[in-house]
């Protein structure tokens, strides 16, 4: 196993990082966020050169980016060859849902964006009356019917999905053969799936993948709070692989407090605790501009939403959770993606990963009963590399 790459990158490593990209993606990434974050600098390399790599940094960090833009750097410039071919080249796997189809949004945006970079004026024109050239869908337990059969006839070449739902495309016979180009496969948040019996599924899931395609896949694992990491490198990347651990700690402490809602009681009154939740709540909503409370189930967020819907408008104030219609979900999310909600209650389906600047402070009602978990719903906050996150 190599050793870790720690510590800030210099500007001579992330030029050197952005020399091994393409000239489309190189000017969309200089054009939209000037240069490459540490993390970013030291893995594209890695994955270049097709090693296996762990990517462990703080939440904001640009770790999902730093997975694919040598993925998407190498799509675009077999499309710019014209042997980008049909078939999926890489998968991703998440643990969430939410994460899943927030990680397709952020990919088709670039990725047409760097397309129309590629492309002449006339091949522009023409391409806005068709699909992308280079195509991303999603296979959860969200997709439809119908598009589980486009998925079928049409593979994409970027495959956003879930263990479990992979391990369902590696047992159909008619998805087995799309899979024999694959050449990446990321897996995101890996803290949420090495430690449990979802980890072993999807090892067992990655070697079938290993298996069905005509190389081994680079694999690329992303964490903010995952440790050890040679173990967790190892579960990655299964016997006779050596991986690369890229670990990056930037100075970005968490501001959080501690309070209780109602001090002094021996035995409270469930229904006083719950008035005195709401109040305390509603003060740090009314604060902020946007703010994530989670809760530990969906009942106590379909609850405190209620009442905070009392204080608020109603439009204001929304609950997510696993047990709403997709639909539902997904409005959500892009209201909250947008900043028009002043707060959103969820149990644990906006916890890991989820890119939403909007959000001010979070709020923890109750203990989540693990410190990584705390760290990752504070972490929802202040999702930059230049901010802070907040948490009560």
């Amino acid at each position: 196993m190599s050793r870790p790459t720690r510590g800030p990158a210099s500007a001579a490593a992330a030029r050197r990082a952005l020399a091994l990209l393409t000239p489309s993606v190189r000017g969309w990434v200089t054009d939209t966020f000037g240069t490459l974050t540490p993390p970013q600098a030291a893995a594209i390399p890695a994955i270049h050169g097709g090693e296996h790599v762990l990517i462990s940094a703080p939440t904001g960090t640009g770790k999902t980016l730093a997975a694919f833009l040598a993925v998407l750097s190498e799509l675009v410039a077999a499309h710019e060859a014209g042997t980008l071919g049909a078939g999926i080249q890489a998968v991703y796997v998440s643990p969430l849902r939410a994460l899943g189809a927030d990680v397709q949004r952020n990919l088709e945006g670039p990725l047409a964006e760097i397309c129309r970079r590629v492309d002449t004026a006339s091949e522009v024109a023409a391409a806005e009356e068709r699909e992308p050239p280079i195509r991303v869908a999603q296979r959860t337990g969200d997709t439809t019917p119908a598009e589980r059969r486009r998925l079928i006839a049409r593979p994409p070449h970027v495959l956003v999905t879930t263990p479990e739902s992979l391990a369902i495309l590696l047992s159909t016979p008619s998805m087995v053969p799309h899979f024999r180009r694959v050449r990446w496969v990321i897996v995101d948040e890996v803290h949420a799936l090495a430690g449990g019996k979802r980890g072993v599924h999807l090892a067992l899931s990655l070697e079938r993948l290993a298996a069905a395609a005509e190389t081994d896949p680079v694999r690329v694992g992303l964490s903010a709070t995952v440790a050890p990491l040679d173990v967790v490198a190892r579960w990655l990347c299964g016997m006779d692989r050596t991986p690369r651990l890229v670990a990056w700690r930037a100075p970005r402490d968490a501001v959080f407090a501690v309070e209780a809602a109602l001090a002094g009681e021996v035995v409270p009154n469930p229904q006083r605790v719950q008035r005195a939740v709401t109040r305390a709540v509603a003060e740090r909503v009314s604060t902020e501009r946007t703010t994530l409370v989670f809760t530990n189930t969906r009942g106590a967020t379909e609850r405190l939403a209620h009442r905070l819907r009392d204080r608020f408008d109603d439009a204001d104030i929304a609950a997510h959770h696993s047990s709403l219609a997709r639909e539902e979900r997904l409005d959500v999310e892009e209201r909250l993606r947008a900043g028009a909600l002043r707060a959103v209650v969820t149990s644990t389906s906006l916890e890991l990963g989820i890119d939403i600047g909007t959000v001010d402070e979070v709020l923890l009602v109750g203990s989540p009963r693990d410190v990584t978990r705390a760290l990752q719903r504070i972490g929802r906050s202040g999702h930059r590399i230049d901010r802070h996150p907040r948490g009560r």
